[in-house]
């Protein structure tokens, strides 16, 4: 239809030219470039320098999804940000978890420390990708760190479900889940990276043989780190298995220093690091978990007594015995004992050696600690 006619003061008509539609549409298209700006703005200069993540809650999910995600939204933002103790720059995220089929819906929270809040958003995605996505609405240098790599969703899963069991200290069944997911998908460097970690765990609560789990162990975190360069828990795994099974000192404190560049705070590899100082520097000796160990000497001498029957039954840790001779003050038996975990490869033994409650000063303990490649007085 073609423009009508309008009058003017003057009697003469003029046409009325209404605006093309395209304008409304730039119009449109420059405001919400201007909003987007204003978010991305709002996203970089938010006055956050660490991020507490909070176990979110399940609904319409399994509880240990809900956990799952926390952690992999925590992973995700430590490598972007710093630590910090004053809460006015602290941000706390906490929210809620639920799924649809492949589908991760996320309610989240953010506030700080003093209780301001900030924003609550939803994001919904793919199961592989949603932990992300929180983690750069927060802070939007968290997608650009994201790994190269993306599992297959099943893979996922099985990984998500390992990390959980890990995290309740159900060793042997995170390994299982974590194997899984690196078998259906070989390119999953973090699923062999936590295999690796596990596998450790079992070895230092003594549910398994380090003989018998740590070379796989240590077959993991290489296929970790050949996969996945800058990622920081391959380096953590890798510099766990040179600081515990192969005591190769120099290689440990590369590797956990890598970790630790990779994603700065990360208490994890912070803690690994702590006990390469303890066996290689005389730092403070880390608080030691040996399972079964007594704490009166009348238990020490009746499991000293029984320590052979016991060893024919199942795998007791030869660390639990050198303890017990130790707290009845028989050296002998706790030179013994702490020669059969040389032999065993106990992963604990390396920082075990330098705990002030052993007798620093016999020969015999500056020879393990040659055998250990480890720094002796003389």
């Amino acid at each position: 239809m073609s423009p009508q006619p309008a009058p003017s003061r003057g009697g003469a008509t003029v046409p009325i030219r209404r605006k093309p539609r395209f304008l409304l549409w730039i119009a449109i298209a420059a405001v919400l470039a201007v909003a987007a700006g204003v978010y991305a703005w709002q996203a970089r200069s938010l006055p956050i320098n660490a991020v507490v993540v909070r176990p979110f809650t399940a609904e319409g999910a399994p509880d240990w999804l809900a956990g799952a995600i926390s952690e992999e939204i925590a992973d995700a933002l430590r490598p972007v940000t710093k630590g910090s103790s004053d809460p006015m720059f602290t941000g706390v995220l906490e929210g809620s978890v639920a799924r649809f089929g492949d589908k991760v819906r996320v309610t989240a929270t953010l506030t700080r420390g003093d209780g301001h809040r900030y924003w609550t958003r939803t994001v919904e995605r793919p199961m592989v990708e949603v932990a992300r996505e929180v983690a750069g609405a927060i802070v939007p240098a968290a997608r650009k760190k994201a790994p190269k790599h993306k599992p297959t969703v099943a893979a996922y899963e099985h990984f998500l479900q390992g990390r959980q069991f890990l995290a309740r200290q159900e060793y042997g069944k995170a390994v299982d889940g974590l194997d899984v997911a690196a078998e259906l998908d070989p390119q999953f460097a973090l699923a062999f990276a936590w295999a690796a970690i596990a596998r450790e765990q079992l070895a230092e609560q003594g549910a398994a043989r380090p003989n018998a789990v740590m070379p796989a162990a240590r077959d993991d975190a290489e296929r970790a780190v050949t996969l996945a360069p800058d990622s920081a828990e391959a380096h953590l795994a890798l510099g766990i298995v040179k600081l515990v099974y192969d005591w190769e000192w120099d290689d440990a404190h590369r590797e956990l220093d890598r970790a630790l560049e990779l994603s700065h705070g990360n208490p994890l590899a912070a803690e690994w690091k702590a006990r390469w100082t303890a066996a290689v520097e005389r730092g403070p000796a880390p608080a030691l978990d040996v399972p079964g160990v007594p704490r009166d000497a009348d238990t020490a001498r009746r499991l000293l007594a029984d320590a052979e029957t016991l060893r024919s039954q199942a795998y007791v840790t030869p660390l639990q015995f050198a303890l017990a001779a130790n707290l009845v003050h028989d050296a002998d038996g706790l030179f013994t004992w702490l020669d059969v975990a040389c032999d065993a490869r106990s992963t604990q033994l390396p920082y075990l050696l330098r705990n002030p409650a052993l007798p620093q000063t016999d020969p015999r303990l500056r020879e393990l600690l040659r055998r250990l490649k480890l720094p002796t007085d003389q």
